[in-house]
């Protein structure tokens, strides 16, 4: 019965709140987060997307900036990778923490999304995973998340077995989902974002070896 009163009415008064609250306390971080971002390298701090929603229908996505302006220069959209070398500074340091979907709390309370649940794709990649993932279009019976099971679970997807993954949480989440659920899985999304500096220097250290520009520490043999 209590599940049944959360999916009619109990889950959207839990966004509005949850997202009123969280928005009021993210407002000056992400004041800062912008500024940096326009300081780092030139065009819009935020950005908007069309991504697929509830019952397939797409929508816009609020997010921070994280990649080059031209990292999509040939319209070709690609994986997002945990290592991305098309991400800038500032944005490396976003992605870590997926800070950059702090914005999307605007999107939770248009409507369009819901603090927990799967995590919106673009059209390209939606239509892609179709064609090869089993019971994917399942995942379109809710509101997408800001995180979910799979996101704190599995991260970036930057492959379809990876997607494959991630779909299958998604279902579990689906099958699961409640309020316990919903909330065990927001705050351990707190949690890793407010625990990952180590994380945060492990990408850090990867994607200098991954551009090849590491270089071992100079031995001074005298000092």
């Amino acid at each position: 019965m209590f599940e049944q009163i959360y999916w009619s009415g109990g889950k959207r008064a839990w966004d509005v709140l949850g997202a009123a609250c969280s928005l009021a306390l993210a407002a000056l971080p992400l004041a800062v987060c912008m500024a940096l971002i326009r300081l780092e390298t030139t065009g819009p701090a935020l950005l908007r997307q069309w991504r697929i929603g509830r019952d397939g229908r797409p929508f816009r996505i609020w997010k921070l900036r994280t990649m080059r302006m031209d990292a999509e220069a040939d319209g070709q959209p690609r994986f997002a990778a945990e290592v991305d070398g098309r991400a800038t500074r500032m944005g490396d340091w976003l992605r870590a923490w997926h800070g950059d979907e702090l914005p999307q709390l605007w999107n939770v309370l248009c409507g369009d999304m819901s603090l927990v649940g799967p995590r919106p794709e673009r059209a390209f990649f939606v239509d892609h995973y179709r064609r090869h993932i089993p019971s994917y279009d399942r995942r379109h019976c809710v509101r997408p998340g800001i995180t979910g099971l799979a996101q704190v679970r599995c991260g970036y997807a930057a492959s379809l077995a990876a997607a494959r993954e991630k779909t299958a949480f998604d279902l579990e989440y689906l099958a699961l989902a409640g309020w316990s659920a919903d909330w065990r899985i927001w705050c351990h999304t707190w949690r890793v974002a407010f625990c990952s500096r180590r994380r945060r220097r492990e990408r850090r250290h990867a994607l200098q070896l991954a551009q090849g520009f590491h270089h071992a520490r100079p031995h001074w043999p005298y000092q």
